[in-house]
């Protein structure tokens, strides 16, 4: 669990360490240490928020529209388009799905894709009789995964 610090609490936590490590122990408004801990502490605050950003939009049900895209494109899953009546033009325009809809569907092609692999991995081991000819299969399936990953890039 990510759990969001104050300024105050940074100051309080730097102050801390720097007592118990260190022979400082002025920390009083306008000693050198103070003002060094209170000038940083902004910065890491805003690490704090960068952190949370990062963390929330990693997950797909978390994900706001622009990153749930990116997740999208990473499993090669572009958001969908549907054909929608505009009473206003007399037209039908195009027009994304909901969000939620294409989160819902990004689920299901995470699961597929892994699922896929396994069951890739567990046909070619029904051909196998020893453990050590498993063991190389698996090995063989995951330099070839890896070297697929480098070509994409």
């Amino acid at each position: 669990m990510f759990v969001m610090k104050s300024k105050e609490e940074i100051i309080r936590e730097a102050i801390d360490s720097i007592t118990q490590n260190t022979p400082i122990n002025n920390f009083y408004a306008g000693a050198i240490a103070r003002s060094i801990i209170e000038a940083i502490s902004p910065y890491y605050q805003d690490l704090y928020v960068f952190g949370k950003d990062i963390l929330d939009n990693g997950y797909i049900s978390k994900a706001d529209e622009e990153h749930a895209e990116l997740i999208g494109e990473l499993f090669n899953y572009p958001r969908r388009t549907e054909q929608v009546y505009n009473s206003e033009t007399n037209e039908y325009e195009e027009v994304k799905i909901e969000l939620e809809t294409y989160k819902y569907e990004l689920t299901k092609q995470v699961r597929a894709a892994v699922s896929s692999n396994e069951e890739a991995l567990r046909l070619a081991c029904l051909n196998t009789h020893t453990e050590q000819e498993v063991f190389l299969l698996y090995w063989l399936c995951k330099t070839d995964l890896m070297k697929k990953r480098s070509k994409a890039k």
